[in-house]
């Protein structure tokens, strides 16, 4: 399976109305990600949703970016995962870029 924009884009729509659904969002962490890989397999394929929701797991644990552009110190230690705090400067470069 080929992931194009189009496949992208529907996959994004429907993670979004999973997203907003109070039936997921009562959902234990694990079962939460089984939903998204599957929902995420289905448009993209097996090896990339895996990928993905590697990320979408990062992201959900991400330090808040308002947060740090607000002044406030986060909580960061010698255990957290790197690509999370890559994942959250990432984040504070494309928020500040919008901004420009």
């Amino acid at each position: 399976m080929f992931a194009c924009p189009r496949s992208w884009t529907l996959a994004s729509k429907m993670l979004n109305i999973y997203e907003n659904d109070a039936q997921v969002q009562g959902m234990k962490p694990d079962e939460k990600y089984e939903l998204v890989n599957d929902l995420i397999a289905g448009y993209v394929g097996d090896d990339i949703a895996i990928l993905f929701t590697e990320l979408y797991k990062l992201n959900t644990k991400m330090i808040n970016v308002n947060d740090v552009l607000s002044g406030k110190k986060p909580d960061i230690d010698s255990t957290m995962d790197r690509s999370l705090i890559y994942l959250t400067i990432e984040s504070i470069i494309a928020h500040l870029g919008q901004k420009l």
